[in-house]
């Protein structure tokens, strides 16, 4: 007699969840070794990641103490998500191995989130030009406050290309 054990995106979510807080624990534990000066980069970087941890071990656990939707509104919110996978993954790689050594960091970076952003919203019928302008505008923000707490602050090279 075989036993199976079936995972569902539930478990999966749950399972992923603790293993983030335990890698959370083990990163804090492992940045104590630095120079006072050293670690508090590391160590606000493994705070912002417990804090997203914390937030997703309570949105997974919580599922089981309350009622959600069916099994087959949730299969067809799989379905509907899985087309965006198969456009903002390419732009992932194209991004990372093409983009940024080419363009540089800002410009790549402010074309790699108009573009994951244009695609998720066209594929998921839920775009407003005047709100797809807005995020156009954040996404060069974001990345124009990223590049200069980076570049300038923080003083770490970034990527540079043909723009800067």
């Amino acid at each position: 007699m075989e036993k199976t054990f079936n995972v569902t995106q539930k478990n999966t979510d749950r399972l992923i969840s603790v293993v983030l807080l335990f890698f959370c624990v083990f990163l804090y534990r492992e940045i104590q070794q630095y120079s006072p000066y050293g670690k508090v980069f590391p160590n606000a970087i493994v705070l912002i990641l417990s804090v997203f941890s914390a937030i997703y071990f309570f949105k997974s656990w919580i599922a089981l103490f309350t009622a959600k939707a069916g099994p087959q509104e949730e299969l067809y919110r799989m379905v509907e998500d899985y087309p965006s996978f198969l456009i903002v993954f390419p732009l992932t790689v194209v991004y990372v191995f093409y983009l940024l050594t080419f363009l540089g960091f800002f410009a790549s970076s402010f074309l790699f989130a108009a573009a994951v952003i244009l695609s998720i919203k066209i594929v998921r019928n839920e775009y407003n030009w005047k709100v797809l302008l807005i995020y156009f505008i954040f996404s060069g923000l974001f990345s124009y406050v990223v590049y200069y707490v980076f570049r300038y602050m923080l003083r770490v090279r970034l990527p540079s290309g043909i723009f800067f």
